[in-house]
């Protein structure tokens, strides 16, 4: 370091610039002036040579050699006032830019006091001395140390091998002394770190750098008893429990003080270039367990009436296809929801706070309960070719009143079976169940058995006839194996279900009847549901059971004009009775509808009948039995009650 400050103070004692003075191509000769008078101050300017005081004496310089020629030892300035010293010239950037400006001059500028210049290998002529006027500034520390080598360089143009090495020595004698000194600093700043964290040192989310064991300790008590557990749930909620209501406290522990003494001290240095280590250790915390189990159960989240229960992918229909459009199944995403399991839930809270977590992704760690189907499943994928297939039938009744019942798409999504996982799938069995039971509801609106007809008669209101069975009845088993097969063909199609029974009978018997009260001893005709003509009668003797009209529901059998009627026969060969009448309409066995000549008129009517009424027959005036005769048909039905 001595040798170093040495050639710094030589440095110091540098004076003036520098000025080239000839110019040689390919080579050029530098010539410095210096001077003893460190306060005057020194002037340079390009192709300007100063002045001296008047008291100073000039000072000769030797010309520069060419480069073949043996160079000269530049003899030093002299002043009146001090003996000169033999200096090296230092150079400097104003220098080199005098030299660069004096070497090539303008073209049309005359050089200021330019002296010739020899050929190579003449001798040279010696150039006027150059006249300083003042002493230059002394050149600084720093910027003779940056010009070391200039001047080196300069120096060993006229130093020998030896003065070289010599020279070369002294300079990594230097060098290594600043070497060694920083060392020396660097280490001495490491060892500072044996009781500190070196820079960029982060434990557990606090910044260490320059932290002693007890500061950091202090840092992360204050950090681990102002603990807040935040929980992070489904749907952007968060709960959030504070240690200060679990008691969560801290524990000292050993692991900060194991990172302390196994830090590497002499990698301190790279914290100030941004280099960070990041640790986690145990913090070592204690707290409730059983306060935090209460208040995470007590958690709104964790009440199942708030929680949505994810559902597994799965075939559906789209019911928009109601409007008009071909219903068909498709894939039905799974539903992930915000079902959780108490229990697992609060042992993930609990390691959350044992573990010093600040934020607790619930949905991150797995809690919720997922869907085990998902919408990418092969099966779902390889199933609606034939599930749609299945959907596709439609077979349309035509039922007895007039309407229809349509079994398509709509009805037949719900036969598809489902196991307890969710997973849907077609069986025989189980449609064949459904077949049978949706035949068997057809039934029940269908069937329509009866045993008696109802008349809404003129007088009585409605009056229910005894009949044979009559009415419809499906076939459920022969339409059951009909709609399967149906079913199994995938078939469109439309037509009745299949009967047992299928008889129709038209309200109030078609409108077109004979209506024969009994008990108000009167008749009456309607036609297409108009009353055409009505008459008082005379039927059975009520009295005599034998003599009885038979009631019941009977059509015209028969048709005739002119009869006798006769009782039953004698053995000598005679009849009970005899009686001709004009008009005869038979409507059952040998009971008709009939004029009776032989009565007056004021027997019709009344109660007649009961006493002294006819053998079963329907006795009429002759008028009337005419008229009705005229009007009706074989086939009328005939009503008698």
């Amino acid at each position: 370091m001595s040798e170093l400050n040495n050639e710094l103070n030589e440095n110091e004692k540098i004076q003036g610039n520098s000025v080239s003075d000839d110019s040689f191509e390919g080579n050029e000769s530098e010539m410095s002036t210096v001077s003893d008078q460190p306060s005057a101050e020194a002037s340079a300017v390009s192709g300007t040579i100063s002045e001296t005081p008047a008291d100073a004496e000039p000072v000769k310089s030797e010309p520069a050699e060419t480069k073949d020629a043996e160079p000269e030892k530049q003899e030093p300035a002299e002043t009146k006032d001090a003996e000169p010293e033999k200096t090296e010239p230092a150079e400097t950037e104003d220098s080199e830019s005098v030299k660069a400006e004096e070497a090539e001059p303008p073209a049309d500028a005359e050089p200021a006091n330019p002296e010739p210049t020899e050929a190579a290998g003449a001798e040279p002529e010696k150039s006027e001395p150059t006249e300083v006027t003042a002493a230059a500034e002394p050149v600084k520390a720093e910027a003779a140390a940056e010009n070391i080598a200039a001047n080196a360089e300069a120096e060993n143009a006229g130093q020998t091998d030896g003065e070289k090495k010599e020279k070369r020595k002294k300079i990594l004698k230097i060098c290594g002394g600043v070497v060694a000194a920083i060392v020396a600093i660097y280490c001495l700043i490491a060892f500072t770190y044996q009781s500190k964290f070196t820079t960029g040192t982060i434990i557990n989310g606090i910044d260490a750098s320059g932290m002693t064991l007890d500061e950091y300790t202090e840092a992360l008590t204050e950090k681990v008893e102002s603990y807040v557990l935040t929980m992070k749930f489904r749907n952007k909620k968060t709960e959030k429990i504070k240690g200060t209501d679990v008691g969560y406290t801290y524990v000292a522990d050993d692991g900060a003080k194991k990172l302390l003494e196994n830090q590497n001290i002499f990698a301190w240095a790279r914290g100030y270039v941004g280099v960070t280590k990041e640790y986690t250790v145990n913090e070592g915390c204690k707290f409730d367990e059983e306060k935090m189990k209460e208040l995470a159960t007590a958690l709104p989240e964790l009440q199942f009436e708030n929680m949505e229960v994810p559902t597994n992918a799965h075939l559906g229909v789209d019911e928009n296809a109601s409007d008009g459009g071909e219903m068909a199944f498709e894939i039905v995403p799974e539903t992930y929801g915000t079902q959780l399991i108490p229990d697992t839930f609060v042992a993930g809270v609990i390691e959350a706070a044992k573990s010093g977590i600040q934020e607790y992704d619930v949905d991150e760690a797995g809690l919720y309960v997922e869907p085990a189907i998902y919408s990418d499943d092969q099966y779902l994928k390889d199933s609606i070719g034939g599930f749609n297939e299945f959907l596709s039938t439609s077979v349309t009744y035509d039922l007895p009143n007039g309407e229809h019942e349509v079994l398509d798409a709509s009805v037949l999504k719900n036969w598809i079976a489902m196991r307890e996982d969710g997973v849907q799938y077609l069986n025989e069995e189980i449609v064949r169940e459904h077949v049978n039971a949706y035949v068997a509801l057809l039934a029940m609106k269908v069937d329509d058995v009866h045993t008696n007809r109802v008349l809404h008669s003129t007088l009585q209101g409605d009056v229910a006839f005894p009949s044979e069975t009559w009415g419809h009845m499906i076939d459920q088993e022969t339409e059951s194996a009909a709609l399967l097969a149906d079913i199994q063909n995938h078939n469109v199609t439309e037509r009745e279900p299949a009967y047992s029974l299928n008889s129709t009978y038209a309200d109030n018997f078609g409108g077109t009847y004979i209506e024969v009260d009994i008990e108000n001893q009167t008749c009456f005709y309607y036609e297409d549901g108009e009353l055409r003509w009505s008459s008082e009668c005379v039927t059975g003797t009520g009295s005599n059971e034998d003599r009885e009209t038979v009631r019941g529901i009977f059509s015209i059998l028969n048709k005739e004009q002119g009869r006798t009627l006769r009782g039953p026969q004698l053995e000598d060969g005679s009849y009970t009775y005899e009686s001709y009448v004009n008009y005869w309409m038979q409507f059952y066995e040998g009971y008709g509808i009939h004029d009776a000549t032989w009565r007056d008129s004021y027997e019709f009517g009344g109660d007649t009948y009961w006493y002294a009424g006819s053998h079963g027959c329907v006795n009429l005036p002759y008028s009337a039995a005419e008229s009705l005769y005229f009007m009706v048909s074989r086939g009328t039905y005939v009503l008698v009650f």
